[in-house]
C-alpha cells in the first residue's frame, strides 16, 4: 500500500510538473505569437504605405503618358495645318500677290514655331516619364520586398503528404518486379 501511495504521489507530482511545463510552453507560444503578430502588423503597415506609394507613382506615370499622347495628337494636327499653310504659300507665290505671300509665310512660320514648342515639350515629358518610370520600378521593388517579409512572417499551413508520391513509389516497385532479370555476367 505504501508503495502504491508513493507511486500515486509521484504520478501526481509528475502530472503537476507536466501541467506546469505545458502551461509555460503555452505562455511562451502565446508571447511568441503576440510578438509575431506585432511584427506582422508593422510590416503590413509599411506594406500599405509602399503599395500606396506605388499606386501614386503609377498614377503619375499614367498621367505623363496621357500628356505625351495629347502632345502627339496636337503635333499631328499642327503638321496638317503646316502642310495646308505651305500649300497656301505655294499658291500665293504662284499668284505673285506679295501681301498674300507675306501672310502665308507668317502663318507657316507661326505653325512651325508651335510645332517646335510641342516637340520641346515632348522631349521634356519623355525625360520626366523616364524618371517617373524609374521611381515606379523602385517603389514596386520596395513593395515586393515588404510583401516577401510579410510572407515570411505568416506561417504556412502544413500540407498533408501527397498520396501521389506514395503511388509513384509503388509504381517503381511494380516496374522493378515486372522488369526481366539481367543475365549474370560471365567472368
Amino acid at each position: 500500500k505504501k508503495e502504491d501511495e508513493k507511486k500515486k504521489k509521484e504520478a501526481e507530482k509528475k502530472k503537476k510538473e507536466d501541467e506546469k511545463k505545458a502551461k509555460e510552453a503555452a505562455e511562451k507560444k502565446k508571447k511568441e505569437d503576440e510578438k509575431r503578430n506585432k511584427e506582422i502588423a508593422e510590416v503590413k503597415k509599411v506594406l500599405d504605405k509602399a503599395k500606396s506609394a506605388s499606386d501614386g507613382a503609377k498614377k503619375a506615370v499614367d498621367g505623363k503618358k496621357a500628356e505625351a499622347s495629347s502632345l502627339a495628337s496636337k503635333l499631328a494636327e499642327k503638321a496638317k495645318a503646316f502642310e495646308a499653310a505651305e500649300a497656301k504659300v505655294t499658291s500665293a507665290e504662284a499668284s505673285k500677290d506679295k501681301k498674300a505671300i507675306k501672310a502665308a509665310i507668317k502663318t507657316s512660320d507661326d505653325i512651325e514655331e508651335q510645332m517646335d514648342k510641342i516637340k520641346a515639350d515632348q522631349k521634356k515629358i519623355a525625360e520626366e516619364l523616364k524618371a517617373l518610370e524609374g521611381d515606379l520600378a523602385s517603389k514596386n521593388k520596395a513593395t515586393a520586398a515588404e510583401q516577401a517579409k510579410l510572407d515570411k512572417l505568416i506561417p504556412k499551413p502544413k500540407e498533408e503528404p501527397k498520396k501521389e508520391a506514395k503511388q509513384s513509389k509503388d509504381t517503381k516497385a511494380d516496374a522493378k518486379a515486372e522488369a526481366p532479370a539481367e543475365p549474370a555476367k560471365k567472368k
